[in-house]
């Protein structure tokens, strides 16, 4: 007893320490939703207890950001990338700033790769402006004006070749040279406001390094009644202003923003206070922004937005809703099923899976992860090894028991015989998992991260939890039977001959093989969604319902570029895409901004109707070409880490080989299931996909270790009677522990909305050919 008190206290205090740590996400979102949102403008401290809601989820804004290190020199490669490396770090310093300064609660900024920084922001109202504000680069820079005769001659020379100055400005190297050599050594072009340019020394004489402060005020020196920007500096940087404005009497100061002329006073008296006003006609919402920029300070390198995807908050309280909604229905299924079909034995599986969900998600929400689709997918799938590894055990000792075992032997051999399997199936899976850490980026690294919590904590549930009742119930020395004797028998004992029909399972698979790429050959490919491909999606809802027509002819006459429109259930919910070419500078900009333009057209189009934003994305062309090879590099070290770690447990690379075969027919057939269906491949069907696979090699391993164990015992027999007698013997668990997760999936496709529904439908079909692969393909 002494021993099963201290296994009881491993499985309490877990529990235990579990509930608490959730018990502050339970609960914030059992909260109104507007005493919500007002904690989160204060910034609460609960926030960094809970288990946040991905923005596909909860709504938001997302946002990749590139720098631009193109003026990053170093001699050698280390200094170059410690610079790179610096850069990065300061940007994210400075995002953080301006960010906390907006006023969003619980922000995600993080490095990704050299160049790329993430930034995340939960529940945003305004993501045009808090897009203007991270995208800032706000370098601020005072640089004296040459007002003389070179000016002048460098306007009559471009007027003579009728160039504008506007175009001048823009892009002073395209000049003619005879009138670049007009330009003094030591000055430069730089673009003013209004099509305007300026000559300006090429080095600032001061810089908003020496910032401390920057506000708004109205009218300033000028009366114009226009927001300004007040600035301070601090005491170096109030000597150099003296200094500059005592030297510089009658010459103009241009005050430069990125590489913009905002203004470009006269210095009528030397300024010894270090204060200055910055001009440029601005709105309230441009001087706010530019204040809190200045404040937070520039960032050392341009960045880049190349990609963009909001999620309007209506479109994630559906999500909410009918996705745990879904996923009650399909769990309460679960636990019905088991335990109607293996009676006590299934009551004793449904609670450990119930601790297992409670220690996974409270695992989520010690690291403050986030839960986004692709990470209910991990649930789902680590959930599903657990209740595998439950049927593994409850089968093994099922079969003991009906060879007249005692049930003490029973329960010893049961385990023991099923520990094989568990551990082989889990431990490929976390190979697939830990690959997709490594080289996933973004959804389908949290779906990595769910999944190693979640197979970590079921083989805990699974193996230790329900063990420890069984000796608990076993030191009770009255008892002579088990309920699992009486459990049902979903199939009698079966002797089909699978290896004899090989051939016909050939054809089975040759034919949707086949029929896939025929569909990807008349298609031209795939359907590749905005994740892979780049572009932008706007999905509106319009209230009243206008006509597909209606919506398609505003757009045409706002002069919108080629586009895509679709319509959703006549419910007034409308999606347009367009697509992104392959452009840099200012034209790939204008490419983010094109969401904007298709609201704005429509808004200009309807104005008496109601326009929801329910998401908009947008994806540049080097996004998608990394997320291909990130994608195409986890799979191949998965399958290579698969053949190598079965090849050592069953002393053979075929096995291995074998398995990983079963894999690429399942993930190849859905695919091509999904080009027939005219469905987008996403970044979402990729972790579908991914969770496909997972429980494909998990069957395998299953009659694999049963193939395994009768070899060792059954030498005399040949290797086809040893394959049919495997996947006999283990059919009746195969089919069990598919149907379970269906359930769920089911449940997910019918009532978990439009946002979780592709995935949902992959999944159901991948289930099905995944159990028939670990049947007719892999052992065969």
């Amino acid at each position: 007893m002494s021993k099963l008190q201290w296994k009881g206290l491993a499985i309490l205090a877990p529990l235990l320490i579990s509930c608490y740590l959730l018990y502050p996400t339970f609960y914030w979102y059992n909260l109104p939703p507007q005493e919500r949102a007002s904690r989160e403008s204060m910034k609460d401290p609960i926030l960094g207890k809970i288990l946040n809601l991905g923005l596909d989820l909860r709504g938001g804004t997302h946002l990749v950001l590139e720098l631009k290190t193109d003026k990053i020199k170093a001699d050698t490669v280390e200094s170059q990338k410690k610079l790179m490396t610096e850069a990065s770090e300061k940007a994210i310093e400075i995002l953080r700033n301006r960010i906390d300064q907006f006023g969003v609660a619980e922000p995600l900024i993080a490095r990704q790769g050299e160049k790329w920084i993430v930034v995340q922001l939960p529940g945003i109202k305004d993501p045009e402006r808090a897009k203007q504000l991270i995208g800032k680069t706000a370098l601020l820079e005072f640089r004296l004006v040459d007002d003389g005769m070179a000016m002048e001659k460098i306007s009559s020379a471009l007027r003579q070749k009728d160039i504008s100055m506007s175009s001048a400005a823009a892009n002073p190297q395209s000049l003619p040279s005879d009138v670049l050599s007009l330009i003094p050594t030591g000055y430069v072009l730089v673009q003013g406001k209004e099509s305007r340019y300026y000559l300006v020394e090429e080095k600032p004489v001061l810089t908003g390094a020496y910032l401390t402060n920057a506000k708004v005020q109205i009218g300033g020196g000028s009366g114009n009644g226009y927001p300004e920007v007040s600035i301070e500096f601090n005491p170096e940087g109030a000597k150099i202003f003296s200094e500059v404005t005592a030297n510089n009497i009658n010459r103009n100061l241009a005050i430069v923003l990125d590489d913009i002329v905002q203004s470009a006073p006269t210095i009528r008296t030397r300024i010894p206070d270090g204060k200055a006003v910055v001009e440029g006609s601005f709105t309230p919402e441009d001087a706010k922004l530019l204040a809190t920029v200045l404040r937070a300070g520039s960032l050392p390198v341009p960045v880049e937005v190349i990609e963009e995807r909001t999620v309007g908050p209506s479109l994630g309280e559906d999500s909410i809703r009918a996705g745990v909604l879904s996923s009650i229905f399909g769990l309460l299924a679960i636990v019905i099923f088991m335990a109607i079909y293996y009676k006590g034995g299934g009551v004793i599986s449904d609670l450990a899976l119930f601790i297992n969900l409670v220690l996974l998600l409270a695992g989520m929400a010690s690291f403050h992860a986030t839960l986004t689709l692709p990470g209910i997918a991990g649930i789902i799938l680590s959930l599903g090894m657990g209740i595998d590894a439950n049927v593994l055990i409850l089968e093994r000792v099922r079969e003991e028991l009906q060879l007249g075992k005692s049930i003490r032997n029973a329960l010893d051999l049961g385990y023991d015989k099923a520990f094989s399997a568990i551990l082989d199936s889990h431990v490929t899976t976390l190979l697939s998992a830990i690959f997709l850490f490594q080289f996933g980026t973004g959804p389908v690294k949290g779906f990595a991260v769910t999944l190693i919590i979640g197979l970590i904590v079921s083989l805990f549930t699974a193996i230790f939890i329900t063990r420890t009742y069984y000796e608990w119930k076993m030191s009770n020395k009255n008892i002579t039977s088990l309920s699992v004797m009486k459990a049902l028998h979903l199939l009698p004992k079966t002797n089909i001959d699978f290896v004899g029909k090989r051939y016909w399972y050939i054809g089975i698979s040759t034919f949707m093989i086949l029929s896939g790429i025929i569909s990807l050959a008349v298609k031209k490919g795939p359907k590749w969604g905005l994740d892979f491909t780049g572009g932008t999606i706007v999905e509106v809802r319009l209230n009243p319902v206008p006509s597909l027509e209606e919506v398609r002819t505003a757009l045409q006459e706002k002069g919108l570029p080629s586009f895509e429109i679709q319509s959703i259930s006549g419910k007034g919910e409308f999606i347009i895409r367009t697509q992104v070419e392959k452009k840099t500078g200012s034209e790939s900009e204008s490419e983010t901004a094109m969401g904007k333009q298709i609201l704005s057209a429509l808004e200009q189009s309807f104005p008496g109707k109601n326009i929801t934003l329910l998401r908009k994305e947008f994806v540049g062309p080097t996004v998608g070409k990394h997320l291909v090879r990130e994608t195409f590099m986890a799979l191949l070290f998965t399958f290579i880490g698969i053949i190598i770690y079965v090849a050592f447990r069953f002393h053979s690379p075929i096995w291995g080989s074998s398995g990983v075969l079963a894999i690429v027919h399942d993930v190849f057939v859905t695919f091509g299931l999904f080009s027939i269906f005219d469905k987008e491949i996403t970044i979402t069907i990729v972790a579908a996909l991914l969770t496909i696979a997972g429980y494909s090699i998990s069957d395998t391993i299953v009659v694999f270790d049963r193939m395994r164990e009768k070899m060792r015992t059954q030498r005399s027999e040949t290797l086809a009677v040893i394959i049919n007698q495997s996947i006999n013997e283990t059919l009746s668990r195969t089919i069990i522990t598919s149907f379970t997760v269906l359930m769920v999936v089911l449940a997910l496709f019918l009532w978990g909305g439009k946002v979780i529904h592709d995935f949902a439908f992959a999944m159901i079909f991948g289930m099905i050919v995944g159990t028939y692969s670990s049947i007719a393909v892999a052992a065969p």
